[in-house]
């Protein structure tokens, strides 16, 4: 290897070394030109200052800062919902609106094909003229299924 390229491998080693060096040395600088740190902390620990004596544990749970009337009446909140006892409902759940089931048949769902369409009823499969609880199935459609009975019709769409 010639006298070059070593000195190049030389400094491409030196370079990144001396760098970390020079940034250590100026962050100790920094820190020595700083002023010294007042209040509790580390710095302030060792200054010769007592300790602040020890807060004791509220009872109730985990102290909040409040106005003391704000304070007595959360915890009357509490210790009346205490008193109720578990919740019965969930708030949030919406109930669906409570409805009389539909008398009759009753669609959930159609295989569509042009040539032989298909409607699930009462959880049977039925094809286009036959007989469903007393109705005949006089067309199905995409989105509907038409049924007749005694000149009665009756659209039977699919319910959610």
């Amino acid at each position: 290897m010639n006298k070059q390229k070593k000195e190049l491998l030389l400094l491409l080693f030196l370079l990144p070394v001396l760098g970390f060096f020079v940034f250590r040395l100026i962050g100790e600088l920094r820190e020595t030109s700083r002023p010294p740190r007042t209040g509790p902390g580390p710095a302030a620990a060792g200054a010769g200052l007592p300790a602040p004596p020890p807060v004791p544990p509220d009872p109730s749970g985990p102290w909040r800062p409040g106005l003391p009337a704000e304070e007595k009446a959360r915890r009357e909140l509490a210790d009346r919902a205490r008193e109720v006892g578990p919740w019965t409902r969930d708030p949030f759940l919406e109930r669906p609106a409570e409805r009389e089931p539909a008398a009759g048949p009753r669609l959930q769902g159609i295989l569509w094909h042009p040539e032989r369409p298909l409607a699930t009823i009462g959880g049977n499969l039925y094809g286009e003229g036959e007989t469903v609880e007393g109705f005949t199935i006089y067309s199905i459609r995409p989105g509907a299924v038409i049924l007749r009975r005694a000149g009665e019709e009756v659209t039977l769409t699919v319910t959610e």
